[in-house]
């Protein structure tokens, strides 16, 4: 089966409401290798990383290939996923994994 996307970035945080995420990021990994080529995954360690990840992917510091976005984590992670899309003017897809305190 043919892979809809070329390359596909996972953000996560690591203090999202997954008591145990480490455990969990692989079987969301798993999954999401089968619709990308190639999958990077990117820990969001401190608020704003992933706003610092979205102007990379914009300078295309990161990856000029970059074509759908996914976000592992609660609303503040998704609010910030969404806060650097819009800031960079980011027209990627984006898949929501909830990963909140109450998912």
């Amino acid at each position: 089966m043919k892979q809809p996307y070329n390359h596909g970035v996972l953000f996560y945080h690591e203090h999202s409401g997954l008591k145990d995420i480490h455990n969990g990021i692989g079987e969301v990994a798993k999954s999401l290798s089968s619709m990308c080529k190639h999958l990077s995954l990117q820990l969001s360690e401190n608020k704003g990383d992933i706003i610092k990840y979205c102007k990379a992917i914009k300078n295309e510091n990161y990856s000029s290939d970059v074509d759908v976005l996914f976000i592992l984590g609660g609303d503040g992670t998704l609010n910030e996923l969404v806060n650097g899309v819009m800031q960079y003017q980011l027209d990627l897809p984006i898949g929501v994994i909830p990963g909140g305190t109450f998912n």
